[in-house]
């Protein structure tokens, strides 16, 4: 924070710069709406949530290109950049002129995240990963039991524990979802 200060204080940057620390959920919104872009510097990131909530509040997005992060928002609503200076400046100057020029319109963003994002088409994406898993594996319980026996004798007997926990709990859940339906 000191050194943030110091920033501030070296380029004159009272006026422009407002520090506000840690924020109540609640009122993130309130601050994201304040803006226009969204600067998401990381080096590594899987589902970067904070870039959605700031296109959801209408904010043109920057980001590193790392990670799941090219995945999580339309192409024309983010610009990913290298996790490189040149290259995050780069894409930054472009979001900068792209507002000035008042060629974004991002009224429908919110809408048009809500039908891509929304907890039934997860739990569908989701449900087809596990189908396609459990139908390609191609191991049966004596592969997996030989691999187990492969780590060692004394780690073998905790991997075969391990595999025999991992059939339960996978019998018990089909078994629980097969009464459901």
């Amino acid at each position: 924070m000191v050194k943030l200060e110091q920033l501030i204080e070296k380029h004159n940057l009272h006026g422009r710069v407002e520090l506000l620390g840690g924020l109540h959920p609640d009122k993130v919104r309130d601050v994201l709406c304040r803006g226009h872009i969204f600067l998401n510097t990381s080096l590594t990131e899987s589902f970067c949530i904070a870039i959605l909530e700031a296109a959801c509040c209408g904010l043109l997005v920057v980001s590193t290109d790392v990670g799941g992060v090219p995945e999580v928002l339309p192409p024309h609503m983010a610009y990913l950049a290298k996790p490189e200076p040149k290259s995050i400046i780069k894409q930054l100057n472009k979001a900068v002129q792209e507002v000035k020029n008042g060629n974004l319109n991002t009224e429908g963003w919110n809408s048009e995240l809500s039908q891509i994002y929304n907890w039934r088409t997860v739990a569908e994406r989701t449900e087809k990963v596990y189908d396609f898993v459990s139908v390609s594996s191609t191991h049966n319980v004596l592969d997996r039991i030989k691999s187990a026996f492969s780590c060692g004798t004394i780690f073998g007997w905790f991997c075969l524990a391990y595999l025999v926990l991992e059939f339960v709990v996978l019998a018990v859940t089909v078994h629980l979802s097969r009464r459901r339906n």
